[in-house]
């Protein structure tokens, strides 16, 4: 019985706490009226924020590892004489680099390159830049490289 008595009690006083309590006072000679407002004190409790998981020694992805390797060697080539006479037009060994390139943007899965805002035809658009400009920088080329370079600087840090 007690505990019933004991959980009334509590119920009473948490839904007094919860409501509004007005009253009215009136002085003895009529004149003043003043009513007293007492207001529910009601915490906020800010939202929780989603925490985007981030697995450090996160495995690299094969063909995230493929891109950077192919992207080393591009900036490797395209300041060598033969490329920036040839490209990557008929006869030149860097054909088959092109072919790669090409290959890891057909089969890569676009969901490992995307949470670093990159694709892997970034490779081949920044090739194309450097067989126009014969391997000199331009507008373009400096920023697709600092895309590049931000998502491979974020790839690293998550190893």
């Amino acid at each position: 019985m007690k505990k019933y008595l004991f959980a009334f009690v509590a119920l009473t006083l948490a839904f007094a706490g919860c409501v509004t309590k007005t009253t009215t006072e009136k002085e003895t000679d009529g004149t003043t009226n003043e009513v007293v407002k007492e207001e529910p004190s009601i915490e906020v409790v800010s939202p929780i924020e989603p925490i985007e998981e981030v697995i450090p020694n996160e495995p690299i992805p094969h063909d995230i590892e493929q891109f950077i390797s192919l992207y080393k060697e591009l900036l490797s080539f395209k300041d060598k004489s033969d490329f920036k006479s040839l490209g990557f037009g008929k006869g030149s060994k860097y054909q088959k680099w092109l072919n790669k390139a090409n290959k890891l943007a057909e089969t890569a899965d676009i969901s490992h390159f995307l949470k670093y805002n990159i694709v892997p035809d970034d490779l081949t658009s920044l090739a194309y830049v450097y067989v126009s400009t014969q391997g000199k920088e331009n507008e373009a080329s400096k920023i697709m490289r600092g895309n590049i370079d931000d998502a491979i600087a974020e790839i690293n840090k998550n190893r």
